[in-house]
């Protein structure tokens, strides 16, 4: 007799929209290892009970993507990478709160540089001197 495959939940399966969007701004784009209880570290931890025990519930044990529901989550995490470093956080606890690797936070700094130079020459284009 063959033995059947566990058919495994997405997360859409267990949690309604408004708790996948939460999900998504928080942790969108990455991957994380689900515990088999609780309590959860790392950037889990962030997330609200009604949101971590389901997926612990029925993910445990697992590693999960969480994806990007939406295009803004990603200019949001790119703020919070400026912000930190901005306050001279550590890398090494960027890379804790993101779950960006450290070449990662880099491009986003640069990129941020570029659009703020980007945006000072359009606005210095047009005056007379």
């Amino acid at each position: 007799m063959a033995r059947r495959a566990k058919t495994r939940p997405a997360l859409e399966d267990i949690l309604d929209q408004a708790r996948l969007k939460v999900l998504s701004d928080t942790l969108g784009g990455t991957t994380h290892h689900i515990p088999k209880r609780g309590p959860a570290k790392g950037a889990l931890a962030r997330l609200p009970p009604d949101i971590l025990n389901p997926m612990i519930q029925h993910m445990g044990g697992r590693r999960v993507y969480i994806p990007l529901l939406h295009r803004p989550n990603i200019n949001t995490r790119d703020r919070l990478v400026i912000m930190l470093l901005e306050a001279d956080v550590s890398m090494e606890d960027i890379i804790a709160i993101t779950q960006l690797t450290e070449r990662k936070i880099y491009a986003i700094k640069a990129k941020m540089k570029a659009e703020a130079l980007h945006g000072c020459n359009e606005a210095g284009q047009g005056e007379e001197k």
